[in-house]
């Protein structure tokens, strides 16, 4: 026998002092710290996939093509040159109408009845056509 005892591979090897059994604990710390972070990738990656569907694929597609169109106004792009926002912006403001001007329309609408179902019960004796 040599000066080292040899351990069995399935026993582990005692820390020789606190330091060591310090070290260790970092370790281990560490390694569940990775895990945890593995775990929120993995979860935020399916999140992704499940919102906005595989790269590549149709929905995919139906969705970068509704984001392009979602990015004009009037038909210049929103993220084009500085130009063509400022452009975007003009026409904007050239169509946006004063809340004053917004108000007055809808005060002078006919005031519309509600459905049936949603008025309040009348009782029976003022309606019309019903004798007491």
């Amino acid at each position: 026998m040599g000066q080292h005892q040899t351990l069995p591979p399935d026993q582990p090897a005692t820390p020789r002092s606190w330091q060591d059994r310090g070290d260790q604990a970092e370790v281990d710390q560490l390694a569940e710290e990775q895990a945890n972070e593995q775990v929120r990738a993995a979860e935020a990656h399916a999140e992704y996939l499940h919102e906005y569907g595989e790269p590549g694929s149709d929905r995919r597609a139906r969705i970068d093509a509704a984001a392009r169109e979602r990015l004009r106004y009037r038909g210049i792009p929103l993220d084009g040159t500085a130009e063509q926002l400022h452009r975007a912006a003009d026409l904007l403001e050239a169509d946006t109408v004063p809340y004053s001007y917004y108000a007055r329309v809808i005060a002078k609408r006919p005031r519309e009845q509600e459905p049936p179902g949603r008025r309040v019960p009348e009782p029976l004796d003022t309606r019309q056509g019903v004798e007491r």
